[in-house]
């Protein structure tokens, strides 16, 4: 029989990110923090580095509770579409924050892996699921109540490591097929230049 569990029991914390309250966008040259936003998120479930917006905590404030850990997940839980992505241990150094559009989830490593749940919960199932918790209209809404009670497929230990595998593997193949589709459209842009250039000639 399929093994199926909450969110809420897979995971040792699930909390919305923080508002701005605790931080200032307008951040000084010594900002010793980043924030997580929408934009931060690729296509494959992975946190771009380079798209964290450098913030300054206010005076007081304590970021902790929300500082991004390697192995969270985050699931950008405001907007038209609802996007899940690991934090690797490269975020985890950069003092990452969680915006409030992010739901942060702490998987208990003893029963799932982040890999696992970030791979469902960017599946067409998955998608479909989240689409059903979502409230609004326009700007669309999932709290961190009905997230908790969202189950997911638990496979076996060996099951998900091969999962976090193939996560891993296939990021890389599609990261190595862009580069080399970039480079092949840079090559042919200079070609057909100098074609155009030397027939004009």
């Amino acid at each position: 029989m399929k093994n199926t569990q909450t969110i809420g029991n897979l995971c040792r914390e699930v909390i919305t990110g923080a508002t701005n309250i605790l931080f200032d966008k307008e951040a000084t040259e010594n900002a010793n923090h980043k924030l997580l936003m929408g934009a931060s998120l690729n296509p494959l479930g992975e946190v771009k580095s380079g798209a964290l917006v450098p913030i300054d905590v206010k005076e007081g404030r304590d970021p902790s509770k929300f500082l991004l850990q390697s192995g969270d997940v985050v699931l950008l839980a405001k907007g038209s579409t609802p996007r899940a992505a690991i934090i690797s241990e490269e975020v985890s150094k950069q003092n990452v924050v969680a915006s409030a559009n992010f739901l942060l989830l702490r998987p208990d490593t003893s029963q799932v892996r982040g890999e696992v749940l970030v791979a469902y919960l960017n599946s067409p199932l998955g998608q479909s699921q989240l689409a059903a918790l979502s409230t609004g209209s326009i700007v669309t809404n999932i709290s961190a109540a009905s997230i908790k009670k969202f189950t997911v497929p638990v496979p076996t230990v060996t099951s998900q490591d091969k999962v976090a595998e193939l996560f891993w593997a296939r990021n890389h193949a599609y990261r190595d097929a862009i580069a080399v589709a970039e480079q092949q459209k840079i090559v042919a842009n200079v070609c057909i230049e100098n074609l155009m250039m030397g027939d004009a000639a």
